[in-house]
């Protein structure tokens, strides 16, 4: 099976979407179902922001309209995640960054034939729980060093800046305008976090099982 994932790593609700997935495909194994292919795309919900980012909670307001509005989407991610023990510290987060280059990194890298997983949900906690600005070079290499998938070379494609339109053609092809988007075997589309019985459901459904 391959799901296909569309998601911005500066959207907290594909955080939350990629971590109720991870669940769903647990869920699976444990009726013996084979792991999955995960194909990681990328998804530009600010593709203006600067390379080296800029202020997080003015960002937000100017996007939202006030602070109190903010503050109620916070209030609201935090409740959403509590129920499946994830967190975010947005207080922490001092810097809204650039998600070129971290996308470049995890495509690159998927490209090798590297499990790019952990480096992906180890970008996603570094900017919504440590609050690190995952636009800079130093940072993405850091995080991908844990994550065990670090290769050299890739410092000098970290350096670059990337090319908008090998990040997100795919999102634009299948006509993605928000995300999370998942995509089953290229025949079921699930948009939205939605809870891990729903996608483990679709899982099933996709593998020839009643959901």
């Amino acid at each position: 099976m391959r799901i296909d994932v569309i998601s911005d790593f500066v959207c907290p609700w594909c955080y939350l979407g990629v971590h109720r997935l991870v669940r769903a495909i647990a869920m699976r194994a444990g009726y013996g179902d084979p792991p999955p292919e995960l194909v990681w795309h990328g998804f530009l919900l600010n593709p203006d922001t600067p390379a080296e980012g800029e202020p997080y909670r003015a960002f937000m307001a100017r996007k939202f309209g006030s602070d109190a509005a903010v503050d109620a989407l916070h209030r609201r991610l935090e409740t959403e995640a509590a129920r499946d023990g994830l967190a975010f510290c947005f207080g922490d987060m001092a810097v809204r960054p650039s998600t070129l280059r971290a996308h470049a990194l995890v495509l690159r890298l998927q490209a090798q034939r590297q499990d790019t997983l952990a480096l992906v949900q180890g970008i996603f906690r570094a900017h919504f729980v440590e609050g690190r600005n995952i636009g800079l070079p130093d940072e993405l290499e850091a995080i991908a060093q844990v994550a065990g998938v670090w290769a050299a070379p890739l410092r000098s494609a970290l350096a670059a800046t990337p090319v908008r339109a090998d990040l997100d053609g795919f999102a634009r092809a299948v006509g993605a305008t928000a995300v999370p988007v998942f995509i089953v075997d290229r025949k079921l589309a699930v948009s939205g976090a939605q809870p891990p019985s729903v996608l483990a459901q679709v899982l099933a459904g996709a593998g020839g099982e009643r959901a």
